[in-house]
C-alpha cells in the first residue's frame, strides 16, 4: 500500500492535469481523476497508466508498485455527483470528524480561453466560479481541507508589462505588502487592477474566494499556483496538448499547421513594442509545471501530516486518542490503498466510468450494467465514531492563501517560438499577420523566486526541450 494520501484531480485528463497525474503517481500518490471530457480524451487515462507502469517497471523490474488511477466522467457543476464521489471514498467518522481516503484536491477543471471568455462571459463565470464553489462544498463536507488551485498569470493583466510579475502585484488582503520593485503600484491592487478579460477575472475571483475560505477556518491549507504559458509534452510522446475544441493558445495552433489541419499560423499582432513586434510570454514546459504541483502537494503534506489512507490530520487523531491506533498505522492495509479497500472492476483493472447521481447515489446502489461503487466494508476494530469532537488544541492562527508563480522567468516572443518549432520539425511553418486580439497583453513573464525559495522547485527544461517534445508528441500522435 501507499503511505501517501490519495489526490483527487479535477480536469485530470486535460493537458496539465494528465501530466500532473503522471508526476503524482511516479512519486507514489494514488489518484482520482475527474473530467467531463469536454476538451479532453477518455483514452488519456490509459496512456497515463502505461507511462507510470513503464516507470515502475524500469525502476523495480515490474509494475506492481504502480499507484491506482480511478477515473470518473463528471462535470464539476454536478453538485450531487461531486458529493457522491467524495462519499465513495469516505471512511468512518473519528470522534465526530469526517474522514476520507482523499487527502487533497488539485483543481484544474475550468474554461480557459481569453478570447472566448470575452464573447461568452457567463459560461466562464458559471464554470470557473460556481464550479470552484461546488468543489469546495464537497471538500468541506468530506473534511478534505488541502487544495491546490489552478490560477493564471492573467490575474496580473497589464501590470506585467513593466517586467517580471511578482505575486504581490495582485493580492487579496489590504495589509499584504506590495511588490517591492513597484512601490507606485502599492495601492489599488487588492481588486482586479489591470485584468483585461473575463477569464482573468474568474481566476482572480477564485483566489479571492479561497482567501476568504482560508480566513474562515485555519484547517484549510490552500495554495494558488499562477501559471504562465504551459507548452511541450511528455518525453514518451504518449500525452501532450490535443484540445477537442478550437485552440486559442499558440502551441496547439502551431501543431495544427504542422500536422496539416491548418494551412498557416495566424500571428495576432505584429506591431507591439517588442524587438520583433510580437507578444512575449513565459513559456514553461508542462512537465516542469506538473512537478511544481508535486512540490506544492509535498509541502502541504509536510505542514499537515495525515493518517495514512485518510484525510484526518495526524495531530487531530493524536489529540483525540492520545496515540495512533495500531490499525491506522502505516503498516496496516485496512485504510490504505490496497486492491481490497479501493474500487476496482471484477477483473482487477482500474476503475474508469461515467458518474451520475443514479450510479453514485448516497446508498451506492450499483446498477446492473455499471461497476459497483458500494463503499468497502470497514472492520469494527477500526471504527472510532464518538459524539465528542476532536480537541481544538492550540488557538486557531490566522490563515492565508498561499500564492506562487510557476514560470521560467524568461520571455520568448511568438516569432521566437515559431523559429524554434521550425528548427525542431524541419518544416517551414508558414505564418500570416493578423490583427491584435482583444484581451491580450504585450508581455507576461513570471518572477519565479518565491516558488524556488519556498517550494524548492525550479523550471529546468529549455525552449529546445519544449519544441523537441512537442514535435515528438505530434509524430507519435499522428501514428497512433
Amino acid at each position: 500500500m501507499s503511505s501517501k494520501p490519495t489526490i483527487l484531480v479535477t480536469g485530470g485528463l486535460g493537458f496539465i492535469g494528465s501530466h500532473t497525474l503522471v508526476e503524482l503517481m511516479q512519486a507514489g500518490y494514488p489518484v482520482v481523476a475527474v473530467d467531463n471530457l469536454s476538451n479532453s480524451h477518455a483514452g488519456v487515462a490509459d496512456k497515463v497508466r502505461d507511462i507510470v507502469a513503464a516507470f515502475y517497471t524500469a525502476r523495480d523490474g515490474d509494475a506492481s508498485a504502480t499507484p491506482r488511477l480511478d477515473f470518473f466522467e463528471l462535470d464539476i457543476l454536478d453538485e450531487d455527483g461531486l458529493a457522491s464521489i467524495f462519499a465513495h471514498y469516505a471512511l468512518p467518522y473519528c470522534r465526530g470528524q469526517a474522514r476520507s481516503r482523499i487527502g487533497g484536491v488539485i483543481h484544474f477543471a475550468a474554461l480557459k480561453a481569453v478570447s472566448e471568455s470575452i464573447s461568452k462571459p457567463l459560461s466562464y463565470y458559471r464554470t470557473n466560479i460556481t464550479g470552484l464553489v461546488n468543489v469546495l462544498d464537497a471538500m468541506d463536507a468530506a473534511n478534505v481541507k488541502t487544495l491546490l488551485y489552478s490560477s493564471s498569470a492573467t490575474v496580473y493583466g497589464s501590470l506585467t508589462t513593466a517586467g517580471q510579475a511578482q505575486e504581490s502585484l495582485c493580492r487579496h488582503r489590504a495589509d499584504a505588502p506590495a511588490a517591492p520593485a513597484s512601490p507606485d503600484l502599492s495601492k489599488g491592487l487588492q481588486g482586479c487592477a489591470g485584468i483585461t478579460n473575463p477569464y482573468g477575472r474568474t481566476k482572480w475571483m477564485g483566489e479571492a474566494i479561497l482567501q476568504d475560505v482560508c480566513a474562515s477556518d485555519p484547517a484549510w491549507d490552500i495554495t494558488a499556483l499562477r501559471y504562465f504559458n504551459p507548452v511541450g509534452a511528455h518525453a514518451s510522446g504518449a500525452i501532450g496538448e490535443d484540445p477537442l475544441d478550437v485552440p486559442n493558445n499558440l502551441m496547439p495552433c502551431i501543431i495544427r499547421v504542422l500536422d496539416g489541419r491548418k494551412s498557416e499560423l495566424q500571428v495576432y499582432g505584429t506591431d507591439y513594442e517588442t524587438a520583433d513586434g510580437t507578444c512575449i510570454r513565459d513559456f514553461i514546459h508542462v512537465v516542469d509545471l506538473a512537478r511544481g504541483h508535486l512540490a506544492a502537494i509535498a509541502k502541504a503534506t509536510e505542514r499537515h501530516p495525515v493518517v495514512p489512507g485518510s484525510s484526518l490530520p495526524m495531530q487531530a487523531l493524536q489529540e483525540a486518542l492520545g496515540s495512533l491506533p495500531a490499525d491506522l498505522s502505516p503498516a496496516s492495509s485496512e485504510h490504505g490503498h490496497s486492491s481490497e479497500s479501493s474500487p476496482s472492476t471484477d477483473d482487477g483493472h482500474f476503475l474508469s466510468q461515467s458518474v451520475s447521481t443514479s450510479s453514485l447515489s448516497d446508498e451506492h446502489t450499483p446498477s446492473s450494467d455499471s461497476t459497483s461503487l458500494t463503499s468497502p466494508s470497514t472492520p469494527a476494530s477500526s471504527r472510532f465514531e464518538a459524539s465528542a469532537p476532536v480537541s481544538p488544541g492550540k488557538a486557531a492562527q490566522p490563515n492565508d492563501l498561499r500564492i506562487f508563480n510557476l514560470g521560467t522567468g524568461a520571455g520568448v516572443s511568438v516569432m521566437e517560438m515559431v523559429s524554434a518549432m521550425r528548427e525542431a520539425s524541419g518544416l517551414p511553418l508558414p505564418i500570416v499577420a493578423a490583427a491584435r486580439r482583444p484581451g491580450d497583453v504585450v508581455i507576461s513573464i513570471a518572477d519565479p523566486i518565491k516558488a524556488q525559495q519556498e517550494l524548492d522547485w525550479k523550471a529546468t527544461k529549455t525552449l529546445q526541450d519544449v519544441c523537441a517534445d512537442t514535435w515528438h508528441f505530434l509524430q507519435t500522435h499522428a501514428c497512433s
